[in-house]
């Protein structure tokens, strides 16, 4: 028995110091590493697929929450009749609302539902159904963009010595010719063109959502009836350019000068131009970027084609009551010509444009380049006003009336843009 224990321990000695003992470490190394990885892997794997299902609910939370943002787009749509407004006057700096899910009560604050819809609820801000069939997916806050939501250099300070006040977004003054933010002041004027700025926050899924700063399109600064940045040549004793604001009762009008330009203004004959004074206005230092003003509102515009296709029953479609935005640019020798048209709303012309007798616009026509008018056979009729980059040439039977309702409102009621996005 004794003799078979000292061979076993031999046998032991020699497995634990020779190459079958480093073998069997090795194996036993191997296989704790191994349990150790399949460890770790598993544990990985969980954490992963956790991670995936909240990417999963951040990216259906923020595309929930875009609808938010869409449907408070639709919801401010100055041309529809009820669209969600502040009607203050002057805006109330602490006026917001929330768009709840349809089937969903009041929520009061301090609840388990204000908390979950938003986590800086405001009890004091009106609440409305969606108009979308859905029950929780996302609650959208909306108030005025306020000092407090900007960041330094975005906007002018018209009050430095006030806090909070309302952004808004458009001309501060006559003398800033594209749009930007600013608060109301010493430097602003009521008169311009500019509307608050909104601030919309929509909450989806498990909270994710998105946030976006929203600006109507002003109107653009008018600076008269005619407006031409080169050469304004008007010929004969037909041509009439009226500054006066036919859309106004007399007394209450507020006029603009008939014709401004930086550049000369040529008469040959007699016509007639009101207001005088001050009469047509040259060597203004206005200067009007009108290439700037058709860029931004060429996406919501209706293409037209400069082919040998008549735009005319397009540009017909339009009506006082559904004015539309069009734009076309010259691609071709012969270039753009109208006449026998009626539109309302907004011709934007890349390139030069002629017109002829029988043209009747009510609203805004923008052109980059020249525009040559020549109003036999019915005439052309503007009401509104004309912008034009280039020169600016009258001929024949030409009626111009400065109307502030086609010129600066009516042509631009619509959504407002998202100029600002981001994930919260």
């Amino acid at each position: 028995m004794e003799r078979q224990s000292s061979h076993l321990g031999r046998l032991i000695g020699r497995l634990a110091t020779g190459e079958q003992g480093v073998a069997l470490v090795v194996v036993l190394i191997v296989i704790v590493g191994l349990t150790a990885l399949g460890t770790a892997t598993y544990l990985l794997s969980v954490v992963r697929h956790g991670r995936v299902v909240d990417v999963k609910k951040d990216v259906a939370g923020v595309a929930t929450g875009d609808g938010g943002i869409e449907e408070a787009r639709y919801r401010l749509n100055t041309a529809i009749p009820g669209h969600l407004t502040d009607s203050s006057v002057p805006p109330n700096v602490n006026w917001g609302l929330y768009i709840k899910p349809p089937s969903g009560t009041a929520v009061t604050s301090g609840s388990a539902v204000a908390e979950a819809a938003d986590p800086s609820f405001q009890s004091g801000y009106t609440q409305v159904a969606s108009l979308q069939n859905h029950a929780n997916f996302y609650w959208v806050k909306i108030h005025h963009k306020r000092e407090g939501d900007a960041i330094p250099g975005e906007y002018v300070d018209g009050n430095p010595g006030a806090s909070g006040q309302v952004i808004y977004y458009g001309y501060y003054s006559s003398s800033v010719t594209s749009p930007v933010q600013f608060t109301l002041g010493a430097l602003t004027t009521t008169t311009t063109k500019h509307k608050p700025m909104k601030v919309v926050i929509s909450y989806g899924e498990e909270k994710a959502g998105v946030m976006a700063e929203l600006a109507y399109t002003p109107g653009f600064p008018i600076p008269a009836a005619l407006y031409a940045e080169d050469v304004v040549n008007v010929n004969g004793t037909s041509p009439s350019v009226d500054g006066r604001d036919i859309e106004l009762p007399v007394g209450s009008r507020s006029p603009v000068p008939c014709v401004v330009t930086p550049g000369t203004y040529d008469e040959n004959g007699n016509p007639t131009m009101d207001p005088d004074p001050p009469g047509p206005i040259q060597g203004s230092p206005i200067v009007v970027d009108i290439a700037a003003m058709v860029e931004m509102l060429k996406y919501d515009a209706t293409v037209l084609t400069d082919d040998t296709d008549d735009d005319a029953p397009v540009i017909q479609t339009s009506t006082a009551a559904n004015p539309g935005i069009y734009y076309i640019k010259k691609t071709t020798v012969q270039g753009i010509r109208y006449n026998n048209v009626t539109g309302y709303g907004i011709l934007m012309v890349e390139g030069d444009l002629a017109l002829g007798g029988g043209f009747n616009w009510y609203g805004v026509v923008l052109v980059t380049g020249n525009i040559d008018m020549n109003g036999g056979g019915g005439g052309i009729n503007f009401h509104g006003a004309c912008l034009a980059g280039g020169q600016a040439t009258l001929n024949g039977g030409i009626d111009f009336n400065y109307n502030s309702l086609w010129a600066t409102d009516t042509p631009f009621n619509g959504s407002p843009k998202i100029i600002k996005w981001r994930e919260l």
